[in-house]
């Protein structure tokens, strides 16, 4: 049986950290980072068809979860909180790290990598290389969110007015309520979710991507990369991100009948994906 930490909360800079590992010591590491109003809950699934072999590491974004927000919810300030959590678990550049994001995780990935010395490969999941019209598809409901009043109320919605925005982040038809262990998860994270971070996702990463793009941060950073993409996601059409992501030299898997979520809706898959990719303790 692998050694798992429950749940546990460090203390990093100013913020109590909600942060989990599970798995052997001394196993090569995998670095989860969850995406906008998500949590560490998302990768659940995948997670315990990986610890066996790996070391998983994950944490709830500041303003996501159980770790408060406060200052610093830019990618930017995510990345120094996630780099400051890695170095008091005791991770350094000697270790085989795998950076794993899913959608706007990956902004505080790439940030993350190009500011150290401590990653060995990189795998996105469900993100495209930006909002650009043929690239991106963002429903109204997006743009709404991103209006501070009702950021604020959102957290007392009931689920059916949430219901449909929730959905975009799957597949048409995918029960989201059976893939998680707590049928409310989406739920609770997206209510949990702090009011500002769908204005810095929607608003704010716009410009922040248009500037520098997902796949030209990959070439930059020259590292390995796996891209896992969903064929229906309803964010961003799979085709399109494909060919900018090989451009650049990523390796790109398109999954079928999949949505935005790919590590919630096939876990099997994306963990073998994530297995050939890194190498194990096995």
């Amino acid at each position: 049986m692998a050694r798992a930490w429950l749940v546990t909360v460090l203390r990093v800079d100013d913020t109590d950290v909600h942060v989990q590992v599970d798995g052997p010591e001394g196993a090569p590491i995998l670095v989860m980072v969850h995406g906008m109003t998500c949590s560490l809950r998302w990768y659940d699934a995948i997670t315990a068809l990986l610890a066996d072999t790996f070391r998983v590491i994950r944490m709830d974004l500041r303003g996501h979860g159980s770790t408060r927000g406060g200052s610093g919810l830019q990618p930017a300030d995510q990345a120094r909180m996630i780099a400051a959590l890695l170095d008091a678990l005791g991770v350094t550049a000697q270790d085989d790290v795998t950076l794993i994001g899913h959608s706007w995780g990956n902004d505080a990935t790439t940030d993350l990598a190009a500011s150290t010395g401590l990653v060995t490969r990189i795998v996105v999941l469900g993100q495209g290389p930006s909002y650009a019209p043929g690239v991106a598809t963002m429903p109204r409901v997006g743009a709404l969110l991103a209006l501070p009043y009702l950021a604020r109320l959102h957290r007392f919605a009931p689920d059916a007015l949430l219901r449909g925005g929730l959905a975009l982040g799957f597949a048409p038809g995918f029960d989201h309520q059976a893939a998680f262990a707590d049928p409310q998860q989406a739920y609770i994270d997206l209510r949990g979710a702090d009011h500002r971070i769908p204005r810095i996702v929607i608003h704010d990463r716009r410009a922040q991507l248009a500037a520098n793009g997902l796949d030209k941060r990959l070439q930059v950073l020259g590292l390995p990369a796996l891209v896992i993409l969903g064929e229906q996601d309803s964010f961003y059409p799979p085709e399109a991100s494909r060919a900018l992501y090989e451009a650049v030299g990523a390796q790109v898997v398109v999954l079928g009948g999949v949505g935005h979520s790919v590590q919630v809706e096939r876990p099997v898959e994306v963990a073998q994906l994530i297995r050939d990719f890194a190498p194990s303790a096995a």
